[in-house]
């Protein structure tokens, strides 16, 4: 299935996807997510490092946040909320809970409802 799903790298340099049905997007994210946004009819998933994300965190691009909670603490990496990032209130729509241990916490920006 992940192979017939089209997937997108967000890059600034130069990048050829080797995965099948992978493209890259470069330029101004707001407008490549526009355009995604309107050739698809579904949901678009962002599985990202925190750059990326709070790349897309800071130019209002989410809809939705789903925040994977991992029974580990790493104690190093990149933070994804850095200091600096705009508040943006969030409502808890629901959580899933996995054998592992891990959960999954659907927030949407406070005012907007269903993920």
């Amino acid at each position: 299935m992940m192979n017939e799903l089209p997937k997108y790298v967000v890059s600034n340099s130069a990048y050829t996807p080797t995965w099948e049905n992978s493209h890259v997007l470069t330029g101004d994210l707001r407008v490549e997510i526009a355009k995604l946004k309107e050739q698809h009819d579904r949901d678009i998933a962002l599985f990202a490092g925190a750059r990326v994300a709070q790349s897309f965190m800071e130019l209002g691009l989410l809809d939705a946040y789903k925040l994977v909670v991992n029974p580990i603490i790493l104690g190093s990496g990149t933070p994804l909320f850095k200091a600096g990032v705009r508040s943006i209130p969030l409502q808890l729509e629901g959580t899933r809970t996995f054998q592992s241990g891990a959960l999954v916490l659907s927030y949407m920006p406070a005012g907007r409802s269903e993920i």
